[in-house]
């Protein structure tokens, strides 16, 4: 497979260089980030404390998104057939933004850092949504619509017929970690 390379073919027959439809296809959908869901999620975060109690409680409003690495899409050509895979990665969880202009806490001036409050509050909304499992589907869905639009065109120029999209989960190697 060939991520964002462009690997010139040549045919004997012509003078002319032609670039692969795999290459142009990589070239389509070369960004770097795509966000393919986003979610406002309004959560309550529980700090507790070494003996497992409840210390504090704050209120919250955060926005989540889920996507993809561009580059980790890949497509199977049938040159015979004249058919195009995408092969999809799973998205995943990305940024998580607390706005803190939000936060309510539950107890009366908690003695807290600002930055320990945002952090608890991201793990928290972070943790529901994967919960939840929601986000991440919306997002696969909206990845196929978009890889579809984005290379249809050029699939079809070229004489071949787009596949349905396979979604296939990352393997530890090639995988984006969550953070």
């Amino acid at each position: 497979m060939w991520n964002g390379v462009v690997k010139p073919v040549f045919d004997n027959a012509r003078t002319e260089s032609t670039i692969s439809v795999e290459s142009q296809l990589q070239a389509a959908v070369n960004i770097d980030d795509l966000s393919t869901a986003k979610f406002h999620y309004g959560g309550v975060a529980v700090k507790k404390d070494n003996a497992g109690k409840d210390k504090w409680h704050v209120a919250y409003e955060a926005t989540v998104t889920a996507g993809v690495k561009m580059s980790d899409i890949t497509f199977e050509v049938d040159d015979t057939a004249k058919t195009v895979t995408p092969i999809l990665p799973k998205p995943t969880i990305g940024d998580v933004v607390v706005d803190s202009g939000s936060l309510d806490f539950f107890e009366n001036n908690p003695s807290v850092e600002i930055d320990e409050v945002i952090k608890l509050c991201k793990q928290d909304a972070q943790q529901e949504t994967k919960t939840n499992g929601d986000i991440i589907s919306i997002a696969a869905s909206n990845l196929e619509q978009t890889v579809d639009a984005l290379t249809k065109d050029l699939v079809e120029a070229k004489g071949y017929k787009l596949q349905k999209a396979e979604t296939v989960k990352l393997t530890k190697e090639t995988a984006h970690a969550d953070e």
